[in-house]
């Protein structure tokens, strides 16, 4: 196996990547777009990513990013591994672990302090990042309630869809928001707009919140026929977040409305007395490794387990 980085991959060999990427049911990702996103503020690793080369085909590829990440001891810089996929027909032969060993030795050598990836407890890969020392840090909480009414009352707030100029005013109201808090956050600067680039972002779901007619807050709510989403909600600190999630009931009026992440856990008294349910027993889950020092507990070392913890939707990776 041969390891070539991002940019070293020969132009006839990125239709390969982009059916890699298919195969695991993500979108392409255009490598012209991916260059220029980076200059934009797209937090990939210098290489970007690794990929297998093998009699002059791509087996398998991992993408990096490194990101801040506030623990309970201060901001560290942590490695996001994302994009692991290997060609199902080139399965059980060692690339990806190859890849993942290579990638950890690179950003420890690089200086960060941990490796983060996502994945589903289910998936054959779980064992795969638990035998390289991963272990399960946090899963995201759920609340879901049937959204029947309206709400009719008239309030201070309101809502109004986001435009694609918005992107630096929810970058400024989420260093706001997650100001003081420990996990995903600083975020880094240029991060949404590189994400609207690489079309990973749409700005359809985004609602300003709206106070007097100035923007105090946001939210992502993505609707579907019978359901909608909730997974991302900023507000600046002099506002009741109370407040602001009946505007995103009212919009969601009808369906099955869904809150995923910290939100649920920063408003639980208040999400049980408006009749949620909620769990946080998903299917996915964040692991850990650490690079440099080695916490006897990393749960406690991420600080995943306090009430501080701050995780939204753009916190996947």
């Amino acid at each position: 196996m041969r390891i070539v980085d991002f940019d070293d991959i020969p132009p006839r060999m990125e239709a390969e990547i982009q059916l890699l990427d298919l195969t695991a049911g993500w979108g392409t990702m255009d490598f012209r777009r991916a260059k220029e996103a980076r200059k934009l503020g797209y937090p990939a690793a210098d290489y970007f990513g690794v990929y297998a080369v093998e009699d002059g085909k791509v087996e398998a590829m991992i993408r990096v990013l490194r990101l801040p990440f506030t623990t309970p001891r201060g901001e560290k810089r942590v490695a996001a591994i994302q994009g692991v996929v290997t060609r199902r027909d080139r399965s059980r032969r060692g690339l990806a672990r190859g890849l993942m060993e290579e990638v950890l030795r690179r950003e420890k050598e690089a200086g960060s302090n941990f490796a983060l990836l996502w994945t589903g407890r289910a998936m054959v890969a779980h064992s795969l990042y638990n035998s390289l020392g991963y272990v399960d840090v946090y899963t995201p909480e759920i609340a879901v309630r049937k959204c029947e009414r309206t709400d009719s009352q008239r309030r201070k707030y309101r809502l109004k869809r986001a435009r694609k100029g918005d992107w630096a005013l929810l970058e400024r109201i989420h260093r706001s928001a997650s100001s003081g808090r420990i996990g995903f956050t600083p975020r880094p600067d240029g991060l949404v707009r590189s994400l609207l680039e690489l079309g990973f972002l749409e700005l359809g779901p985004v609602r300003l919140v709206l106070r007097d007619d100035e923007p105090v807050g946001y939210g992502f709510l993505r609707k579907e026929p019978g359901w909608s989403v909730l997974d991302e909600m900023a507000v600046l600190p002099e506002v009741d977040r109370k407040e602001i999630l009946p505007l995103f009931e009212a919009e969601a009026a009808g369906t099955w409305l869904t809150l995923r992440n910290t939100l649920v856990r920063d408003l639980l008294g208040t999400l049980r007395s408006r009749g949620y349910s909620v769990t946080d027993l998903a299917y996915y889950s964040l692991l850990a490794v650490p690079l440099l020092d080695r916490p006897a507990d990393i749960p406690k070392a991420l600080g995943v387990a306090s009430p501080s913890f701050t995780c939204q939707r753009l916190d996947y990776f």
